[in-house]
């Protein structure tokens, strides 16, 4: 088994009478469900102005994009074992990949749980995470046969469901009282990591399949005397950092304005607050040009009035140098998001069943034409020198550097005034320490008279 990766809401106050029954869990996401009592979310009003990509979705949350620029969808469905697997093309094309996959209704929590993520692996599988259920497929991570499958093709039966691995099983069996698989991270040495929403915990996966336990996290003291005593910390998401990871969460009632962190948590599994003041947040990834932190808050909680705010989800950007940015607010409740190579940054509509793309990208919020045209990279792949071209409209300030996936800077290539006309730089391969990069994706960063674009390369 290998992991290695290839690529107006209100809710009304009986549900939210329920918690005291509930334990004060944190009911809405400490199964990461669906509430069902809920009307249509408000039209979006936050700059920059978001962009539809796709309706018609039920229950989107997890989205991941492909090499191809293919949006891949989880969706949780209704209840109804409707929950399925879609996938967006770059041209606005919706297409189901596997349906009817269980979608469970909770009668005591008034959630819904289905398809949370799904990854892709270098054997060509879909790896599914599968939330609670009364079928077979509960609470595992599912591989799912690619094999012959072409986007558009008609939907796969599930005789194509090829493996599963039983975390709910493993989960209970180590002592925890319930688990709910939300967020998979697959990583190049074979080892695979589990975000568990329910068990508040991240767990390894080798590549035979065998699990354990990495990190924990601990309920913390409510400074509220509305409440529990202590209020859980909910992880959502995680992502590498370095030889480690970073970990958003969300937290259990009353939903405290500012209590969500973004954790580190060490490659050993201890796990300290990196990133602090944060509301609710449901996921997060880093931005492909600058290396910094994206951040999906999910809403923002009116306890008085019993519900989430009406257009309280927001994205939000993070250096993790003290620096930080709102990127769009007044934005719907939002489940997921994904940000594409260039920086744009998708989001999946929770109630409203709407993909949305918000084109903050570098090359799409300035566009490849005033500036700086026709840029070109030659060979791509390369193994050896890469020529890298471009033409200036005007006599500019220009700085040209070499990221890795990351965001890294590896290595600067020009700084300073460039006259107008065609310019040329080579890059060797070697980093600023010159020492010869590895094999992988990277990513050519133009700053013009500060306006910034970028385009990725391939070394091999």
């Amino acid at each position: 088994m290998k992991f290695k990766s290839t690529l107006s809401t209100t809710i009304t106050d009986s549900f939210f009478a329920r918690f005291p029954a509930l334990g004060f869990r944190a009911a809405i996401w400490k199964y990461i469900g669906i509430p069902l009592l809920l009307v249509i979310p408000l039209i979006l009003t936050a700059q920059p102005e978001p962009e539809l990509v796709s309706s018609g979705h039920t229950g989107p949350v997890g989205l991941e994009i492909d090499v191809e620029g293919n949006i891949w969808v989880s969706e949780s469905g209704s209840g109804n074992n409707d929950s399925r697997i879609s996938v967006i093309t770059p041209s606005g094309e919706s297409h189901i990949v596997i349906d009817s996959l269980p979608s469970y209704f909770n009668m005591q929590s008034m959630e819904v749980s289905g398809v949370w993520r799904t990854r892709m692996n270098e054997e060509g599988d879909l790896l599914a995470l599968m939330g609670f259920s009364e079928s077979s497929l509960s609470n595992t991570l599912t591989y799912i046969d690619l094999t012959d499958y072409n986007v558009g093709d008609p939907a796969l039966n599930h005789d194509r469901i090829v493996d599963t691995i039983f975390v709910g099983d493993y989960v209970l069996g180590e002592g925890f009282l319930e688990s709910n698989p939300y967020d998979l991270l697959l990583q190049e040495d074979g080892n695979a990591y589990i975000v568990d929403a329910a068990a508040n915990a991240i767990l390894q996966v080798d590549g035979g399949g065998q699990l354990s336990v990495l990190s924990t996290f601990d309920d913390f003291e409510n400074p509220t005397p509305v409440g529990p005593p202590f209020i859980n910390v909910v992880p959502t998401n995680i992502i590498a950092d370095g030889d480690g990871y970073l970990v958003c969460s969300l937290t259990g009632f009353p939903f405290l304005e500012g209590a969500a962190r973004v954790y580190q948590v060490g490659p050993g599994g201890a796990n300290n607050p990196e990133l602090t003041d944060l509301t609710m947040l449901t996921d997060l990834a880093r931005d492909p040009n600058d290396g910094s932190i994206i951040i999906n808050q999910f809403g923002s909680f009116d306890l008085m009035a019993g519900g989430f705010v009406p257009a309280s989800g927001r994205l939000i950007r993070d250096d993790q140098q003290g620096n930080r940015d709102t990127i769009a607010q007044n934005l719907p409740l939002l489940s997921g998001m994904a940000v594409a190579p260039n920086g744009d940054i998708y989001v999946s509509d929770l109630f409203a069943g709407n993909i949305w793309r918000l084109a903050v990208g570098v090359s799409s919020v300035e566009g490849l034409g005033k500036d700086l045209l026709d840029i070109e990279l030659s060979p791509n792949p390369a193994s050896g020198i890469v020529n890298i071209r471009f033409v200036l409209a005007k006599n500019s300030q220009v700085r040209v550097t070499i990221h890795d996936q990351l965001g890294r800077e590896l290595r600067i290539l020009q700084e300073g005034e460039e006259m107008a006309g065609q310019i040329q730089y080579n890059w060797n391969g070697l980093d600023g320490s010159g020492m010869p990069v590895p094999e992988g994706m990277y990513h050519v960063r133009f700053v013009i008279d500060g306006k910034v674009y970028a385009k990725s390369l391939i070394r091999n």
